[in-house]
């Protein structure tokens, strides 16, 4: 049967109104169409290693990285390739500008860009990191293989103790005293500024929690293989994970869940607000979450799509195999 879903979606964001803020004035935003469907999307391949991470500053300065030591840059324009120095497969990208922008990846690979040259540093470990975040230049955190948790303290790279030693494969945060950790068994960690706690963990083997992401500490969502999407009130997590599979079968002409097996593994989350987020299924759908509902994206490639990142709801990129790269870019 078909994976292409019949059409295109005409997505709605209604964003009314803004709070009120503690200096008594408020905000009042228009309602405004985007059309996500396949045709807004246009796909370039600048080179073929496959891009595994991306981020930005600005609409004018994106980063994605990948095999081979691969990393481009986008001035807005085009895609150019920078040397990196190494042959070593880069699964995650992270920055505090321009000109002070991290990567990292397989054999504890992390290399620097002060704006002008990347340089490699000192890790202190051989373990794979699998990604990078951070809330300033001195305080930036990366996590990877066997438990491996790493803080930056604007200085050296020191060891995180979460006595936890299974992989880990992101890290996400609001600010320095509120950062979250996800890996295998569905794991969830979250630093308070004084102690790591663990916040949740399954015994199932086939059990991960790939990406994390989140507008606010009181609205993040983590998902991973199954199609398994958790959602964090600030209070509790709860899985989105039947309306996540739901919006797939539907999409792609399927009464039983084992009939999209393979096609559940969600391998990022990103969003430009609470009620405007998308979610990569390491197929060709992207996941498309409106604040009510989950549905699908055709992108209109056949290749594999691993991350995304937007600088707003109306300039996004996403990512993937054989260098594949999505750019979306509404008026």
């Amino acid at each position: 049967m078909s994976r292409w879903a019949k059409g295109f979606i005409i997505l709605t964001l209604l964003v009314c109104y803004m709070a009120v803020s503690s200096c008594g004035s408020s905000e009042t935003t228009t309602p405004q169409t985007i059309d996500y469907s396949s045709s807004s999307w246009q796909l370039s391949q600048p080179q073929t290693n496959s891009l595994l991470g991306i981020w930005g500053s600005s609409e004018t300065d994106v980063f994605t990285v990948g095999s081979n030591g691969t990393i481009l840059h986008y001035d807005g324009i085009i895609w150019d390739e920078m040397y990196s120095g190494t042959t070593a497969t880069l699964y995650g990208v992270w920055g505090s500008s321009s000109n002070d922008v991290y990567a990292v990846g397989r054999g504890g690979t992390i290399l620097h860009y002060d704006g002008t040259l990347w340089s490699s540093v000192n890790s202190g470990t051989t373990n794979d990191l699998n990604a990078i975040w951070g809330s300033s230049t001195s305080d930036i955190f990366t996590v990877g293989t066997y438990g491996t948790a790493l803080q930056y303290d604007g200085e050296s790279w020191n060891s995180l103790h979460l006595d936890f030693e299974q992989i880990l494969y992101d890290v996400w945060g609001t600010s320095s005293n509120d950062v979250f950790i996800v890996g295998r068994y569905n794991a969830i960690f979250h630093y308070d500024g004084n102690d790591w706690m663990l916040m949740n963990e399954t015994t199932d083997v086939i059990e991960f929690l790939f990406c994390i992401w989140g507008s606010s500490s009181t609205d993040v969502f983590a998902a991973g293989f199954q199609g398994e999407m958790m959602h964090y009130d600030g209070k509790k997590w709860s899985s989105m994970a039947s309306d996540v599979n739901n919006a797939l079968r539907d999409s792609l002409g399927v009464s039983h869940i084992m009939d999209i097996w393979g096609q559940q593994c969600i391998g990022d989350v990103w969003g430009s607000s609470s009620s405007n987020i998308f979610a990569t299924t390491v197929q060709d759908l992207i996941l498309y979450y409106n604040g009510e509902k989950w549905s699908t994206i055709n992108t209109g490639t056949e290749k594999e799509i691993m991350r995304i990142w937007g600088s707003s709801a109306y300039d996004i990129f996403a990512v993937g195999e054989d260098g594949i790269i999505l750019h979306l870019e509404a008026n």
